[in-house]
């Protein structure tokens, strides 16, 4: 699949989270707790893997402000999908938290602590 469906898709649940708002505020009781939680919980975890997926096959840079991270096996899943080629986790985490691949620095390189300066 192209890059392009998981545009639609992005668009397709925002469009979807808008439809459920409308409904949630014409009904109440059970009905509109449902629509709600289904809303908040399942249509924004799947925009929020989408979002991710489609900035890493764009080799964007990752989303810095994150509430959660969102399901990266779910990401992984998208991006994979939606790719030309299959995604690993280790891709995934690479791009997500670049900081932690700095090199090891050895004892050799690392200054004494002195405390009187």
């Amino acid at each position: 699949m192209s890059i392009k469906f998981l545009k639609v898709k992005i668009k397709s649940l925002a469009a979807e989270a808008k439809i459920i708002r409308l409904e949630e505020k014409r009904s109440s009781g059970d009905v509109r707790n449902n629509l709600h939680n289904h809303r908040v919980i399942e249509v924004r975890d799947e925009s929020r893997c989408a979002l991710i997926a489609y900035a890493f096959l764009r080799n964007k840079r990752p989303p810095s402000l994150l509430k959660r991270q969102g399901d990266m096996k779910r990401v992984m899943t998208l991006a994979s999908k939606y790719g030309l080629l299959k995604v690993t986790t280790d891709q995934i985490n690479s791009w997500m938290y670049p900081q932690f691949l700095s090199p090891v620095v050895s004892r050799e390189n690392v200054p004494a602590f002195n405390p009187a300066s």
